[in-house]
């Protein structure tokens, strides 16, 4: 990948070929949004600071967020461009380009805004189901059955993944005690309760599968620090001055410290390999099958931190930070982006890469272009060895997403 900024370790290089790019499929999280409406009243019951005024409706797509991914949008074109994969100007019609989305505003409009920087010349539709009917099933945060089988493995996976469920409260304690001090929860209406306590004292966190829908709940310290935490990273990308953190002086690390809050909220949710699995039986066979035909060029695919979470577990990555992102696993407008090359032996290979804005970019509101590109981290996948250029042959990376799987 000629213009991109690969961060990756090859340990076991099986060779270097010339390649051409043939085909691409993206998978990307809607762009900057406002926070959701079921946590606009607990957000104001919880500090007594003043949130970021929003140019959007809650949980839909901010101004900036639109500018944003336009601009990520021509970059890609411009790397296309370079590429091979397609001319500057081209009006590309369906055969060649498909774009689709959850049927939410926020994904839609990132989906569409992609396409205008992408193609501005061409009218893109974007397909979804209707805004006013039931939420896309491709897309779902709960499984159509949990079953006794499955909600074992859930439970055996999380308590893996964290060290047991004091384990989670005792790596998030820090994060937990910065955010009551951030938005000053004890003075807060919630805070001055009889009984009320901040995070780190309301008792030890936990998990269920909650049934309908199907999902993960999340309980306790945890439950109560993420849409907190993650409503301050949202105001952290659209406010550049001190007032994102009402004033608080916060140091890189500390950022850090609450981005660990979404990203294990979301590990615990949607990164084990048997809720992964369930989750993305619909749409990961969907996102395989233009990689099996070789066609269209190039797909979009509209979605949530939730879809990326759930197609790394399934992909099966090795463990992954990505430099300069207070959201170190799935960043607010970040992609994963298979590419399936032709190399000059014959086979075709398929790279896994992740593209992200930086923290840095996305505050000072910076369009990605060729002076500014965003960030692209290589990916590895476990269990595969990779080419000199980080690539694997499709033959063994499509069998991860036509057969998801579910872990022992």
């Amino acid at each position: 990948m000629k213009k991109f900024l690969c961060v990756f370790a090859i340990v076991a290089a099986s060779g270097s070929w010339a390649a051409e790019l043939r085909q691409i499929v993206i998978v990307s999280r809607h762009n900057l949004r406002a926070p959701l409406d079921t946590a606009v009243q607990d957000l104001r019951e919880s500090t007594t600071n003043t949130w970021f005024t929003w140019t959007s409706a809650p949980g839909e797509l901010s101004r900036k967020g639109a500018a944003l991914e336009t601009a990520m949008g021509g970059w890609f074109r411009d790397w296309l461009v370079e590429e091979g994969l397609c001319e500057r100007n081209a009006r590309l019609t369906p055969d060649h380009v498909h774009f689709f989305a959850n049927n939410m505003q926020r994904t839609v409009a990132t989906a569409r805004c992609f396409a205008a920087g992408f193609m501005p010349e061409a009218d893109v539709v974007v397909e979804h189901l209707p805004f006013d009917g039931p939420r896309d099933s491709r897309f779902s945060i709960g499984v159509p059955k949990a079953d006794a089988a499955l909600s074992n493995r859930v439970y055996r996976q999380i308590a893996e993944m964290m060290g047991g469920e004091g384990g989670l409260d005792r790596q998030l304690a820090p994060a937990y005690a910065l955010l009551g001090r951030i938005i000053d929860y004890p003075s807060s209406p919630r805070g001055s309760r009889p009984g009320a306590a901040p995070f780190a004292s309301t008792g030890v966190s936990y998990f269920d599968l909650v049934r309908p829908p199907n999902s993960i709940g999340l309980h306790g310290p945890i439950g109560e620090a993420y849409p907190v935490a993650d409503s301050l990273l949202l105001q952290l990308y659209e406010d550049a001055s001190p007032a994102a953190s009402f004033g608080y002086p916060l140091s890189w690390s500390g950022w850090r410290l609450i981005g660990d809050v979404k990203e294990v909220y979301i590990d615990m949710r949607y990164r084990t390999k048997a809720m992964s699995a369930a989750l993305g039986a619909k749409l990961l066979p969907e996102l395989a099958e233009p990689l099996r035909r070789g066609e269209p060029r190039l797909t979009f695919l509209g979605g949530h931190d939730t879809t990326l979470a759930w197609m790394g577990a399934q992909l099966d990555v090795e463990p992954y930070e990505l430099p300069g992102a207070v959201e170190c696993r799935t960043p607010i407008g970040s992609k994963i982006v298979l590419g399936r090359w032709r190399c000059d032996d014959g086979l075709d290979r398929v790279s896994v890469d992740f593209v992200y804005q930086t923290t840095a970019q996305i505050r000072a509101g910076q369009f990605a272009d060729r002076a500014h590109p965003p960030r692209v981290v290589r990916l590895r996948l476990k269990g595969l060895d990779p080419d000199a250029e980080g690539r694997y042959p499709l033959a063994k990376v499509l069998p991860r997403l036509l057969s998801p799987d579910p872990g022992l």
